[in-house]
């Protein structure tokens, strides 16, 4: 069962309480990423709160492999990657930061295997902003000039504590619940983009109807559920055409593009190029 805002500030408050951050493990984006790799456009803190979280990620310009456990976290700045194993037994915390909105999800390995993995959506404020907005901006400052700053567990600490906060006081939240969904639903896929993620699948894991998710998306966002999939899909393509050299069969597969011929055909009719006159337009050093 899925816990309530109430609920889900009292977990955060008593790992940091419990478990308060020491080290933040910093993901870069030098290196090309592995395939089933996370790359996304917003931040990512990933939380442990029993057993070991175990993740790949870069660091000087190197792969590591980071054994986190509680007292430790994981954070990913916008257009960087990470690609956890799922092999020891575990279970995390993720938060994901939109522009507008804070995303979170419980995820537990079982036996360390993908099968075995279980992500559950938890509650999450109506909006992002004020103090919690104002200390992300501060790890993303400090990220960019010293990744090693002792300050990063702090501010982490504290970027929770104002998260649990704004939980607390969403019982007054006024968005409906049309408009929640529809953002639970955004995250999840803009999470997801690379498996094969398709309506049916989205409302069987947020448990309501293939219907109903086109609903939501017609009336929130104004668009309908495949267009808003294909266009997470295409923008995470252009981002790795234009910063690794992997090939368009590898870019297709790693957007979640089973036959690579027709993402060429959705990727010209969404941008007017193929993707590979798209990359030979991208200036050298972007």
């Amino acid at each position: 069962m899925s816990l309530s805002p109430l609920q889900l500030a009292e977990l955060f408050t008593g790992l940091v309480r419990k478990h308060p951050i020491r080290a933040v493990h910093i993901a870069g984006d030098t290196l090309e990423p592995p395939e089933l790799a996370f790359v996304v456009h917003f931040p990512i803190l990933a939380i442990p709160i029993r057993g070991q979280y175990e993740v790949e990620i870069e660091r000087d310009n190197e792969i590591v492999k980071i054994r986190a456990k509680p007292g430790e976290a994981i954070f990913s700045p916008p257009d960087c990657w990470t690609k956890p194993t799922w092999r020891p037994p575990m279970e995390a915390i993720h938060l994901t930061f939109g522009k507008q909105h804070v995303g979170a999800s419980r995820v537990v390995s079982r036996r360390g295997t993908d099968s075995a993995v279980n992500a559950e959506k938890l509650a999450v404020p109506r909006s992002f902003g004020g103090p919690a907005h104002k200390t992300l901006d501060a790890i993303l400052e400090i990220v960019r000039n010293d990744r090693k700053s002792p300050a990063l567990s702090h501010l982490s600490n504290g970027l929770i504590y104002c998260i649990a906060h704004e939980l607390r006081r969403s019982g007054t939240d006024t968005t409906s619940k049309s408009r929640r969904l529809y953002q639970n639903l955004c995250v999840f896929l803009q999470h997801n983009y690379h498996e094969p993620v398709t309506r049916d699948s989205v409302a069987g894991r947020f448990r309501i109807t293939p219907n109903h998710v086109s609903r939501i998306f017609k009336s929130e966002g104004n668009t309908r559920f495949t267009d808003y999939l294909t266009a997470v899909r295409i923008d995470r393509a252009k981002l790795l055409l234009r910063r690794y050299p992997f090939t368009v069969s590898e870019v297709a597969v790693r957007c979640g593009f089973a036959d690579v011929g027709y993402f060429c055909r959705v990727f010209k009719r969404v941008t007017r190029q193929s993707p590979s006159a798209y990359r030979n337009t991208i200036p050298q050093g972007e």
